[in-house]
């Protein structure tokens, strides 16, 4: 049975819960507006997720985790679909499309870290 990762738990892992991460993308926001500004803002914070996708994969049992993995296999092959067609779909010189497509790859990313804090919370929650 996997370590499943509780906010008890997860200072003596060294790996805290991820805070609110619109808080902290809201607050980039305003300090830079502006769609370059704020492209850089998405790409930051969608760099944060990445981690705690990672970190909840991991605490769910990682590839130990066989259904986890298949699922996790099939976010990777979609996340990999989606940006490909961000690039093609958003191929076009200037900062609002740029702005899209971080947007849009850090909805993905929040999309799945939520996902896996659910899954999470319920096996926490029935244990």
């Amino acid at each position: 049975m996997a370590t499943v990762l509780t906010p008890a738990l997860a200072p003596a892992l060294d790996m805290p819960p991820l805070e609110n991460p619109d808080k902290a993308l809201l607050l980039c926001l305003q300090t830079y507006p502006g769609t370059s500004s704020e492209a850089q803002c998405y790409r930051s914070q969608t760099l944060v997720l990445e981690k705690e996708v990672e970190r909840l994969y991991q605490a769910l049992g990682g590839d130990r985790n066989v259904a986890l993995k298949h699922s996790h296999l099939l976010w990777q092959n979609y996340l990999s679909s989606e940006r490909l067609y961000l690039e093609k779909a958003f191929f076009v010189a200037g900062s609002q499309s740029e702005w899209l497509k971080a947007r849009a790859t850090y909805l993905l990313f929040k999309s799945r870290a939520v996902a896996l804090q659910h899954y999470l919370d319920y096996l926490n929650a029935h244990q």
